[in-house]
């Protein structure tokens, strides 16, 4: 019976982000991952992409730490991660995570135009 509770709460998620009611998909999320923990790379995923959309960047970052915690050469959670931290003003960090994501693909170039912004802000 609870997984199908975590399926719904996770469904309904999906549809109020497609009808952009983004905080009402992150209550859902919430919900979701407190009857469904097995499906938490997904639920945390999406959740922190809503943090971002929503301006709930301190949100976001500790959802990455998690998903980088859970698995960690997705070079996407440390670019979103980097982004975060740059909306917060942490540059060094934003830097680091920007290596990071690079370090796993190299060749992703919204890692490497942020990436060199960066290094020319902090000179």
């Amino acid at each position: 019976m609870i997984p199908k509770k975590g399926a719904a709460y996770y469904n309904r998620a999906l549809i109020y982000d497609q009808l952009n009611q983004k905080e009402e998909a992150i209550k859902d999320y919430n919900m979701a991952l407190i009857y469904n923990p097995d499906w938490k790379l997904e639920i945390l995923n999406n959740r922190s992409n809503l943090f971002l959309e929503t301006g709930r960047f301190r949100e976001a970052i500790l959802d990455f730490d998690y998903l980088i915690f859970l698995k960690n050469d997705n070079f996407l959670y440390y670019s979103n991660r980097a982004f975060a931290r740059l909306q917060l003003n942490d540059i060094t960090g934003a830097v680091s995570d920007y290596q990071k994501a690079l370090e796993l693909k190299p060749d992703d170039q919204l890692s490497k135009l942020n990436l060199q912004k960066l290094i020319l802000i902090k000179k």
